[in-house]
């Protein structure tokens, strides 16, 4: 069943505080009846999701650079701790390094002031060592002047970074709210028509009922003359037309007769079973178990009349004579607003 993500639900709620102007109307300036070709409802609900996600994805990375951010932050506070001592080391080393080799030759020295060569090759030692220490020192201040370079250009990459992902985050809180809008629209719609209708439907019923009744065939009719059809025949003879040109072209096309019959028997409104199928297989296409086209349990059967017939059954015994919002509830928990909604706008169309 579909589910909105609850991070839809929270972005949506920082749309409408960001972003609060009203959303467009996919009917504006339009009659809409319940025959209206409504908008594909499972398209409207992939848009937002697909929004919803895309928020989602934007906010991470975004939360991701900024850790990013303070941790490179972090880094370079360190390193320029720690560059005035390493430019005392290299000023230093650069002042000893330069006397040693400018008034004197070093290498004439050792030879002329070693009393043997044990003395001589200690000495060259001593003064290669010393030297690598000013070196050191020296090329240590180089080293921590280029990594705050590398670092600080890397911080401007993510924060230019920081400011795409937030545009991208943005966008995204846009498109949903607009996706949001339209599937909110839509669903309102779908109900207010198929209110509208199943009223028209009530006050026919109503008028029906109070439309005085025909005088009854006389006990003992000429011979050769049909007789009257029983109500149930009534009954079956209404729906069966219906129910087949609703089906026709799918699985269960021509099985009118059996969705009629079965909905007289158990009390229970005729349209009701064949617009679940609809809904939950394609109307018999797409079953997840064989001959079960709506969703019905974990059970299947070995054909359609039995099937249908075990369905009504089951509606009747368990959901009532027709579609309500407590019937919606208990069939399809998670959906069950859009449940209602479909299935009483296809329960028109029958």
């Amino acid at each position: 069943m579909r589910l909105f993500p609850k991070i839809l639900s929270l972005a949506l709620v920082a749309c409408l505080v960001l972003f609060a102007l009203p959303g467009p109307s996919v009917w504006a300036q339009e009659e809409v009846t319940a025959d209206t070709p409504w908008p594909n409802m499972d398209e409207l609900q992939k848009q937002v999701d697909d929004a919803a996600l895309e928020y989602e994805n934007a906010t991470k990375q975004v939360t991701e650079l900024k850790g990013q951010i303070d941790e490179l932050n972090t880094r370079i506070s360190e390193v320029q701790r720690q560059l005035p001592k390493a430019r005392e080391l290299s000023d230093n080393a650069a002042r000893q390094y330069y006397r040693t080799f400018s008034t004197s030759n070093p290498f004439l020295e050792m030879i002329f002031g070693a009393t043997s060569l044990a003395d001589f090759f200690a000495t060259i030692e001593y003064s290669t060592r010393l030297n690598q220490r000013y070196i050191d020192d020296i090329n240590a201040l180089k080293t921590l002047n280029t990594k705050l370079e590398q670092m600080r250009a890397e911080l401007e990459e993510k924060k230019v970074a920081v400011e795409k992902e937030q545009l991208r985050a943005e966008e995204a809180l846009l498109d949903a709210r607009r996706a949001q809008n339209i599937a909110e629209d839509t669903a309102r719609k779908i109900a207010e028509a198929t209110a509208a209708a199943t009223a028209a439907a009530a006050a026919a019923a109503e008028a029906e009922q109070h439309t005085p009744e025909p005088a009854l065939p006389p006990s003992n009719p000429e011979p050769g003359l049909p007789e009257a059809p029983t109500e149930k025949q009534a009954f079956v003879n209404l729906w069966t037309p219906r129910i087949d040109a609703y089906l026709a072209g799918s699985p269960l096309a021509g099985y009118g007769y059996a969705f009629a019959n079965a909905a007289y028997d158990y009390n229970v409104d005729p349209r009701w079973s064949p617009a679940i199928a609809h809904l939950e297989s394609g109307k018999g296409q797409y079953c997840f178990l064989p001959h079960n086209a709506w969703g019905w349990g974990s059970v299947s059967w070995p054909d359609w009349e039995t099937a249908i017939y075990s369905h009504v059954r089951g509606l009747s015994i368990g959901y009532g004579y027709t579609i309500s919002v407590a019937a919606a509830q208990k069939y399809c928990p998670p959906n069950w607003e859009y449940w209602y909604d479909f299935v009483s706008n296809q329960m028109t169309r029958i």
